[in-house]
């Protein structure tokens, strides 16, 4: 069927996307190559598109009143995104803004051209201005990513996060850069995904999203989504033998107490005119819950006199407190006399990191190995129960002792089936794909399940044909597993005959008469069958 191709921008932010571009993507533009990918470390790279438009008309030139778009409209940014139509379903292929526009113009004979950059939201997120966010004892992870979002200016209707499965003990942001701040969360998550989606929206998949039951779409053998090419990476850097994970814990300390002092004392008093401001934003050492409101005389006092000898003006000073989170605010102060201010102190409950962190490290070296490599796994809020950062180092060090495998599918979409699975395809989704045929040349010999981790496509100028390139990148399902429901057993414990007693998870173990404990293993004590068990939550 006829793919309809539309690239739209919204150049009076009315969320309608009224002005149609689509006609000047022409040659000799490159057309629209589109990347999307969260990569190894879990970390999802903003998404940059370079469109070339056709300035033949002098629509893009900034200073022809004749252009439709003459005024203010050609500025930083303007929504855009591009959908196709097949039949009657209409699929986002990509949604973010346009931040850049460069028009050029050739020689005698040549053609005018308007490259736009743009970007997605996660554009916002790494160059946005730092974040305060107020600190809370009562947030789980997307409420710590909605609080983040909101300091940022982010609206509700421009996320969209899954309920966090890990609570957040402790979270607060200090001067932070946003996209850090939110990785921070992520981390937290544990497993935890973010990216933005092709509609353009922000999104938080808790990490009990990654252990699905149904696939979104199955491709390879059988099916009419059959890759051109298929690469298989067993990348060594994704490779360890030692994992390392720490945490940070903060504790909550008296309320009340003083945070920030700014005293010059007698002598060297702060003068403030009458009728003068006096407004300065301060950074307290560590984050804080609460801030008060500070009082006359117990946290300030102002004088007649630099030396503190004329008459009392404390009365005379109007202090106004803005808590701008993360233990950063604005002091206001307004004279209604001349006076000298000798002190001033802020108090507030703050929130100290706690130096008893859980850090857990686990080894499990191959046999004859050279030299193993090693991981460190920062996990920004934890509680005081080290279990879950145990669990989660041991849970990488499953993954990461094997490399983990990852597949690039390369695909040419010249079939309506391939064309409806790489435009509805998203990041996350799981795909079972089945390689297992062998022809000419042998298959990837994979049938298995896969989460999408990169979306690459290529248009060509004009739009040409009804054909386009693509390449999915997939990671394999089972390196996810559920964290709150994990057994193991190292046997890293004293011999033992007819038990074997509690697991390294700190499961006990059930059924286990006919098994000793022999050298830091288990080993069975009769010839009749018996099969030991921990149960999962």
């Amino acid at each position: 069927m006829t793919i309809t191709w539309a690239l739209e921008a919204d150049l009076d932010f009315s969320t309608s996307y009224e002005t149609d571009l689509t006609g000047y993507v022409e040659k000799p533009g490159r057309g629209v190559q589109i990347d999307r990918e969260i990569g190894p470390d879990g970390a999802y790279r903003t998404s940059k598109v370079d469109i070339t438009l056709s300035n033949r008309s002098g629509a893009f030139t900034p200073e022809n009143t004749a252009s439709p778009f003459y005024g203010a409209m050609m500025k930083p940014g303007i929504p855009i995104r591009l959908t196709a139509t097949i039949g009657v379903t209409t699929y986002t292929v990509w949604t973010g803004y346009i931040q850049r526009w460069k028009t050029t113009w050739a020689g005698a004979g040549g053609v005018s051209l308007c490259q736009i950059t743009c970007y997605d939201l996660w554009y916002y997120l790494n160059e946005g201005a730092a974040v305060d966010v107020a600190a809370s004892v009562s947030r789980d992870t997307d409420a710590a990513l909605v609080a983040i979002a909101t300091s940022l200016g982010i609206s509700a209707g421009d996320y969209s996060f899954a309920d966090g499965v890990q609570d957040l003990p402790a979270h607060f942001a200090m001067g932070q850069n946003p996209a850090s701040a939110a990785q921070d969360v992520a981390d937290s998550e544990m497993f935890g995904w973010q990216f933005i989606s092709a509609l353009g929206l922000w999104t938080f998949q808790n990490r009990n999203q990654r252990l699905g039951t149904t696939v979104a779409d199955t491709w390879g053998d059988g099916t009419g989504v059959y890759p051109s090419n298929v690469s298989y990476d067993l990348d060594p850097l994704e490779y360890a033998t030692t994992v390392r994970a720490r945490g940070r814990r903060f504790a909550v300390g008296d309320a009340d107490v003083e945070v920030h002092r700014w005293s010059v004392g007698v002598n060297n008093g702060l003068f403030i005119a009458s009728g003068g401001i006096h407004e300065r934003t301060f950074q307290s050492d560590s984050a804080t819950l609460s801030l008060v409101t500070p009082a006359a005389v117990t946290d300030y006092t102002a004088n007649a006199s630099d030396n503190g000898a004329g008459a009392d003006r404390t009365g005379s000073l109007t202090v106004t407190l803005t808590d701008l989170g993360g233990g950063r605010y604005t002091q206001k102060l307004v004279a209604s006399a001349d006076l000298y201010v000798h002190k001033f102190i802020q108090r507030g409950q703050p929130l100290n990191i706690y130096p008893d962190m859980p850090e857990i490290t686990i080894s499990l070296p191959w046999t004859g190995e050279k030299a193993g490599q090693s991981i460190d796994l920062d996990l920004p809020w934890v509680d005081g129960d080290s279990t879950k950062v145990r669990d989660y180092a041991m849970e990488m060090l499953r993954i990461m002792r094997y490399p983990p495998a990852r597949l690039t599918l390369d695909f040419i979409a010249g079939t309506e089936a391939r064309q409806i699975a790489l435009l509805s395809v998203e990041l996350g989704d799981l795909i079972r794909y089945k390689d297992v045929l062998v022809g000419a040349a042998a298959g990837a010999y994979v049938d298995d399940w896969w989460y999408v981790n990169r979306i690459s496509i290529d248009i060509p100028p004009d739009w040409a044909g009804q054909s386009f390139t693509a390449s999915i990148g997939l990671e394999r399902s089972y390196d996810h597993r559920k964290l709150d429901a994990i057994v193991y057993d190292a046997f890293d414990r004293a011999n033992a005959s007819g038990d074997l007693g509690t697991a390294s998870s700190g499961d006990v173990w059930s059924g286990d008469t006919g098994f000793d404990i022999v050298s830091n293993a288990a080993r069975p004590n009769a010839t009749a069958l018996q099969i030991p068990v921990m149960a999962v939550a």
